[in-house]
């Protein structure tokens, strides 16, 4: 049985949402209270979350000049530094693509690393939220997969309360495809609870993206394999894109799409807590 939690927010306008963070007082009420830390909207898309209740939380975690180079995205989220501001993602669909620009605040700040530099390299993210069926989606049953560079872990939580790893692509490596060897059973009223750990190595290069497909009710475990599983090159599925230009899709990623493979959308998404301070 996959565990189903459902959150009541308290209504705002969209600038509130900037603004403030919903708590429950003593009494059981709800009240909204400034929150002072500082905030990052998703840097990898043009466009800001439009409903409070959707896209992802997260924080980010850099490894300190001179400190081991860890190649697992979660020994730098463990042993790393964590920086003071909430991430907040529309969806997990970040192409191949250059990235060197780093993080910026809501009010403008650029994160920076103990020496200064701008965080570009050498970090981790660390994001939660809950799966849902989304706009076009039906009930049924769903393989997973992950589209990295580095190194990457989706975690979904079991019937025991635990969060399993059910995609693993870790290392230091270019964009590559790790699927899941087993499916999630998916219905209108799944909210299932899910967290990803990215981790981006060397500079410049990054590619994140989650995907799923439908996979027929009662279809043997050849049906999970895909011939671009495992495979991997940062020019491979995307043709690189820049700070400026999009990626756009090579012949593998257009096939996969073709199979019935698609990234995950924002209205998959659904918020554990709170809400998101970036909706407008």
């Amino acid at each position: 049985m996959i565990l189903s939690v459902t959150g009541m927010l308290a209504a705002c306008s969209p600038a509130e949402f900037r603004m403030y963070s919903d708590l429950t007082d003593t009494n059981g009420s709800q009240g909204a209270v400034e929150d002072p830390t500082p905030t990052i909207c998703d840097p990898f898309s043009p466009d800001n979350i439009i409903s409070a209740t959707s896209g992802l939380k997260g924080s980010i975690h850099y490894l300190e000049p001179g400190s081991p180079q860890y190649t697992r995205s979660t020994d730098v989220i463990s042993k790393g530094k964590m920086i003071d501001a909430d991430l907040f993602l529309r969806r997990i669909f970040v192409p191949t693509r250059i990235f060197s620009t780093g993080f910026a605040t809501d009010d403008g700040k650029v994160i920076s690393d103990s020496n200064g530099q701008v965080l570009n390299e050498w970090f981790a993210l660390n994001l939660n939220s809950r799966l849902q069926l989304g706009r076009g989606d039906t009930d049924g049953d769903y393989q997973l997969a992950l589209l990295s560079d580095d190194g990457s872990t989706l975690s979904l939580q079991n019937d025991l309360g635990v969060f399993e790893p059910i995609v693993q692509n870790e290392g230091l490596h270019p964009t590559q495809l790790a699927c899941s060897s087993k499916v999630i059973r998916m219905t209108s009223e799944t909210r299932l609870p899910m967290n990803l750990t990215y981790f981006q190595g060397p500079r410049q290069h990054i590619s994140m993206t989650l995907l799923w497909r439908k996979i027929p009710a009662g279809a043997t475990p050849n049906a999970l394999a895909d011939v671009e599983c495992g495979k991997s090159g940062n020019d491979y599925f995307f043709n690189v894109g820049t700070q400026t230009t999009e990626a756009t899709p090579r012949k593998p990623y257009q096939d996969l799409l073709a199979r019935g493979w698609k990234p995950l959308s924002d209205s998959n998404f659904e918020l554990q807590s709170g809400s998101n301070r970036c909706a407008i």
